[in-house]
């Protein structure tokens, strides 16, 4: 065995998945763990790479298939840990992990952990940065876990009462306020739905995804013009998310602009060829 092929093999997973080819991505971190059983930045890569694909099925609305994604690389994170529980590495990529999934208690617990094993000033400082954040925001309290949980598992009446309980107390949590707008949203109250989505946004909510869920409720309610404004914005953040650039073909083909909705699902099609709202749309628009 050459004594380099660890690190040439490393480089060529994380260039691999950096351009998008997850699966290949995770079969050359599969392959080294198989040389290098226990290596916990190998596993950690492995975690990598499965978030990376779960994020991406995510952004295509492929939503059953991410989450089978996201169970793998949670198990892949376990292990790294099991392997080394002192490598900084891990922890602060599976907080970053629980961050995305806004399970805030565990991003916190991992950060934390982070910040006490590693000597790397600037990622000590964003760490605790976010730290600071959630518990400004209370975000590591079980009231607000309670709350995504049931809107996750379909008990959204549950899951929006809880998150304005929660906001009770922390009224400039936008976390919070995108938790009400998405359990509403879901429940097809499209006006509470987008005053919850503007307050969010109002109070910092970062990234596509409440631009998008607002979108949805300003859709619903009829105004096209404002929704196709909030979803341009989501996508100037993130311009690859097919989720977003489907639902523009959405507002477009409700404004009877044919010819830009094929615009719209094609690009959608170019980026995710197998999504099948943008199939189905795209066969059935005249």
């Amino acid at each position: 065995m050459r004594p380099d092929i660890r690190t040439e093999f490393t480089g060529a997973g994380i260039m691999t998945a950096r351009n998008g080819s997850h699966e290949l991505a995770i079969e050359i971190f599969r392959a080294l763990e198989g040389l290098f059983p226990g290596d916990a930045v190998t596993l950690m890569n492995l975690a990598l790479a499965y978030d990376g694909q779960s994020r991406a099925l995510e952004r295509a609305g492929r939503e059953e298939t991410a989450e089978a994604a996201r169970e793998s690389a949670f198990e892949a994170y376990k292990r790294a840990l099991a392997a080394d529980p002192g490598e900084p590495a891990v922890h602060y990529n599976l907080a970053y992990f629980h961050l995305h999934q806004r399970s805030f208690e565990k991003a916190r617990e991992h950060f934390a952990a982070f910040v006490r094993l590693s000597d790397d000033a600037a990622k000590r400082a964003e760490a605790l940065r976010i730290v600071k954040e959630i518990d400004a925001q209370g975000l590591a309290e079980g009231l607000f876990q309670r709350a995504f949980d049931a809107i996750r598992m379909n008990h959204e009446e549950e899951g929006v009462a809880l998150a304005r309980r929660f906001l009770e107390t922390h009224p400039d949590a936008w976390n919070a306020w995108f938790l009400v707008g998405w359990g509403c949203r879901r429940l097809g109250r499209w006006t509470e739905g987008r005053e919850a989505f503007e307050k969010a946004v109002a109070l910092g909510g970062s990234g596509p995804d409440p631009l998008n869920e607002l979108a949805i409720c300003q859709m619903e309610l009829g105004d096209l013009a404002a929704a196709g404004r909030t979803l341009r914005s989501a996508l100037a953040l993130e311009p690859e998310n097919t989720k977003v650039i489907s639902n523009l073909g959405v507002v477009a083909l409700r404004q009877g602009l044919a010819e830009e909705a094929r615009g719209y699902f094609r690009t959608v099609l170019e980026l995710d060829p197998e999504d099948p709202v943008a199939q189905s749309t795209l066969a059935s628009i005249k």
